[in-house]
């Protein structure tokens, strides 16, 4: 089964550390951790500077850890990525869900899987049928979907946001790795 730990890298890699680019709508971000997601989890264990609210001083304060203890938390544990049986396949499920959460994550792998010829309902919800299916499937075929499935979407958020295309070229990159 896939490594929790054998994924980090891979995200830490692609997120990065700290950014506040006026044209990103999560704000500030550190870790691939925004603002608006700690506030939206009502993680207030994270008011690092201790004022009472939650501001880009705190997402600058995040560690490493800070970033890993929430994207398993957060992301690996409820998608229960532990039992995809192949590494990169739940690597890039954890991948998108903390770029584009877990609702799409779980929607691009059913359309990878659907795509493939599984008959699976498109409901976004990681349970047993859709671990068994992606277990189930050639991962380098499903990967590629999903990759496909990634840059598609990037292309239509720059497409409704004109000015999300700062960020197409870093999206794509990561969309294909």
């Amino acid at each position: 089964m896939s490594s929790f730990e054998e994924a980090l890298p891979t995200i830490l890699a692609h997120e990065g550390g700290f950014v506040d680019h006026p044209d990103d709508p999560g704000g500030a971000t550190n870790w691939g951790i925004s603002l608006r997601f700690l506030k939206s989890a009502g993680e207030m264990t994270y008011d690092l500077d201790q004022d009472g609210d939650l501001t880009p001083k705190d997402i600058r304060l995040l560690t490493v850890q800070d970033a890993a203890d929430l994207y398993r938390r957060h992301f690996w544990d409820p998608l229960h990525l532990d039992e995809v049986s192949t590494q990169d396949v739940a690597t890039k499920i954890l991948d998108i869900a903390v770029n584009m959460g877990h609702t799409r994550a779980v929607d691009i792998l059913q359309q990878a899987l659907v795509l493939l010829g599984y008959d699976l309902e498109q409901d976004a919800i990681m349970g047993p049928q859709t671990i068994g299916m992606t277990n189930q499937a050639e991962p380098t075929w499903l990967l590629t979907e999903m990759r496909h499935l990634c840059a598609s979407r990037y292309r239509w958020l720059v497409h409704q946001r004109p000015q999300n295309s700062v960020f197409l070229n870093g999206w794509l990159r990561r969309a294909y790795s």
